[in-house]
This record gives C-alpha cells, structure tokens and sequence, in this order.
C-alpha cells in the first residue's frame, strides 16, 4: 500500500469499470492524460459518484486529485509556507475472507508503516457503531524517516485518521477512508477535517 503522501499517478475524475482482484469501483469516465507530473485541481466538495460508495472531495479549497485508479481515490493539498502535506484518500482492499473486520483494519493500517523509512509511533483502533454497517476508526502517528520535501530529505510525522468498513452488501470489499497529515503538529483542524471527509463518504442510495 501507498504511503499518505507518497504521490500518485492522476488518471481522472470519474470511476472506470476495472477490476480490483476481480471487483473494484466502476463508472469511471477518464478526462486526464494517463500520466501526468501535475496533479489536477479539484473543487472543494465535488462528487465523484461509483456504485459501491459516493465520493466527495474535501470540503476545503486547494485540494487536487493525486490518485483515480484501480487501488481507489486521493486526494493532496501542500502548504508551500510551512511544508505541511495533506492527503484524503478512499482505498480499497479485498482480505481474507477469514479475517473478522479488526483483524482487517490492523492489516491495512500495518501497511501504511512497512519498510525501514517508515516507524510506527502510535496506533489505536476501535470498533464502532456510528453507521449502519460496523466501522473500525484507526488513529497513528508514523515517523516518516525520509521525507521529501522542498528543503531536501527530512523526518516528519505522520498523523493518520482512517475509518475503515467493510461494505455491506460486497462483503469481499474493505473501505479505507483515511485523512493524514504529514508535518505540523495534530490539532483541532486535522479532526475536523478529517471527520468532514468521513461524512463525504457514504454508500449510494438504495445500497
């Protein structure tokens, strides 16, 4: 799995039918280049619909599309003042089926930390019930050894908010809605952002 903030490929603003190992997000109509060094911008709040969940963009200005493939949707806005990254991503995962839906959500997380760059601070994940289908909320801090930023390579912590579910209907699909914030220190704005983003993403009607 990709890291918060390592950057995408951008493809487009639609869902594609693909496969995602058999069944991924479909209805994509692509309108950017195949490979592109730039990132598009995005509207604040835009919709990108798809048949297993609704999409919305963060609610902020400034943010642009970093990732539209078959591994899901993201999102990334940088403060060039303070060097701070955010990312907003909706990732898609299909687990063993054997594993109950923590078990899930520990391995998606785990992935975000693989690898000697990447030190795992702090983790903490707990079930939830505040949709109709269970939700696990995960809340780390990673130590991303070698950052790359404008001043060079640097270490910088991650803070990373995910509310992961597993979809109600195709129950082979896990959902990883994750807000992170690379640099800076956790505060006020980070929750609320990210709980804003949580909200945009939903189910779609009759689902």
């Amino acid at each position: 799995m990709n890291s918060p903030h390592q950057p995408f490929t951008a493809y487009g603003h639609t869902f594609l039918k693909t496969v995602l190992m058999g069944l991924i997000l479909i209805g994509m109509i692509w309108l950017f280049p195949s490979r592109t060094h730039e990132a598009p911008p995005v509207d604040p709040g835009k919709l990108f619909e798809g048949p297993y969940v609704n999409i919305h963009a963060p609610a902020s200005a400034g943010w642009k599309l970093s990732q539209a493939d078959n591994r899901g949707m993201g999102f990334i806005r940088r403060d060039a003042t303070t060097g701070v990254t955010w990312a907003a991503e909706v990732l898609i995962s299909r687990p063993d089926p054997a594993m109950d839906l923590l078990e899930a959500a520990r391995t998606i997380a785990g992935g975000r930390s693989q690898g000697e760059r990447y030190k795992t601070l702090e983790t903490k994940f707990e079930v939830v019930s505040e949709r109709s289908y269970p939700c696990v909320r995960f809340r780390g801090t990673i130590q991303d050894t070698r950052a790359q930023t404008p001043q060079g390579t640097v270490s910088l912590p991650m803070y990373v908010r995910s509310l992961i579910f597993r979809h109600p209907v195709e129950k082979k699909l896990v959902f990883e809605v994750t807000f992170s914030q690379r640099g800076g220190e956790a505060g006020p704005d980070l929750e609320s952002q990210a709980e804003s983003f949580f909200k945009g993403i939903d189910l779609p009607p009759g689902k």
